[in-house]
């Protein structure tokens, strides 16, 4: 699980943004999944991963209307967008990994079923909700 002063943010177009701890994620109501983290060239791994569904994260920060897409950014740098529609259509949840998990070290992971590894972003520390202009 990611250290004690993790701080996963979700803010951007939503009216109550929020500033959720390790212990705040670990809270929340989970998912648990079997799930292929396919990367492509033949690479590929499955495992057991678990964690907050994305829908309900949105559902709390109660994202507005006009929401089309989040921007997940990570510690490394990385920044990964995806729309709404193809986060919530394939049930996208947030991994919480501990020290040995298939992350690579402790942390959050977006998880998208269905899509390739390389749009699973890895050490999360904040999602931007986005709305059409």
């Amino acid at each position: 699980m990611p250290d004690a002063n993790f701080t996963l943010t979700l803010d951007g177009a939503v009216r109550y943004p929020l500033s959720l701890s390790s212990e705040d994620l670990l809270a929340l109501p989970a998912i648990e999944r079997e799930v292929t983290l396919d990367c492509g060239k033949g690479i590929s791994t499955t495992s057991t991963m678990r964690g907050p569904p994305l829908w309900r994260l949105i559902e709390i920060a109660n994202a507005m209307d006009s929401a089309c897409r989040a921007v997940f950014y990570c510690t490394d740098g990385h920044r990964e967008t995806m729309s709404l529609a193809d986060l919530l259509g394939c049930e996208a949840f947030l991994a919480i990994c501990p020290d040995d998990g298939d992350l690579g070290g402790p942390g959050v992971r977006l998880v998208v079923p269905g899509k390739f590894g390389e749009r699973w972003a890895k050490f999360v520390e904040r999602i931007e909700i986005v709305a059409d202009n």
